[in-house]
């Protein structure tokens, strides 16, 4: 579709949308589509705290989305697959220190891909996007609810911390966003947070998650 179209809308199946998801997404790449600076478009928002002074319907991070996406061809071009720098980046702390500046879980997810602990095309996206110094858009109030984090998937972690509420309303786009520094710490808490999927996703990934649940389920049988 990208190589066709030269751009791209994605969307898993255990995702709901708001009714302006796809308004949002063609707007977005039509605005943003010869800013060199804007990596992707992101329909998920995480709830984070606002400045009271901040007008937009949008901001922008160093870190993109998985949940309902977009980007253009030329982006996803200048995605090195195998992170053929990694043992630079690795051995620099400073480099290590910045990457982990959207989220402290960045770091040790890109680790457990090189390390084959998992397979994940997100974190060598994210990671790209870094290197390549870039921003994706976000909504303030979520177009996209993933419904499919329950460790049932191929990597959800079972939390509840991405909950969101699709937004009911048209989502205003300005084409000049600043980045705001105040709205990236919240972004980078948001992530830092969430400690209890990293746990999670360990359990799952070790093989626990069923024989847990199994005993979960029957303390709560028992407390009933």
């Amino acid at each position: 579709i990208i190589n066709k179209y030269n751009k791209v809308i994605v969307l898993e199946d255990d995702l709901v949308t708001s009714k302006y998801f796809l308004k949002y997404m063609n707007e977005a790449l039509d605005l943003f589509e010869k800013k060199n600076d804007i990596w992707s478009i992101s329909g998920y928002g995480p709830n984070i705290k606002m400045p009271e002074d901040y007008i937009d319907d949008v901001y922008i991070t160093r870190r993109g989305s998985s949940w309902g996406w977009a980007t253009w061809k030329d982006r996803w071009d200048l995605v090195d697959w195998n992170i053929s720098d990694y043992d630079i980046f690795r051995k620099n702390q400073k480099m290590v220190n910045e990457f982990n500046y959207s989220g402290r879980d960045l770091a040790p997810m890109l680790e457990d891909q090189m390390k084959g602990r998992i397979d994940s095309w997100a974190i060598r996206w994210v990671y790209s996007q870094f290197r390549n110094d870039m921003y994706t858009v976000y909504p303030i109030e979520s177009l996209v609810k993933n419904i499919g984090n329950d460790l049932t998937g191929t990597h959800t972690n079972g939390s509840t911390h991405f909950n969101v509420d699709l937004i009911e309303d048209k989502v205003n786009i300005k084409e000049n966003i600043q980045y705001n520094q105040q709205i990236n710490e919240e972004f980078k808490l948001f992530y830092d947070k969430n400690f209890s999927g990293h746990l999670a996703l360990f359990i799952k990934k070790i093989g626990l998650y069923k024989p847990i649940r199994k005993v979960r389920n029957y303390f709560i049988k028992m407390i009933i």
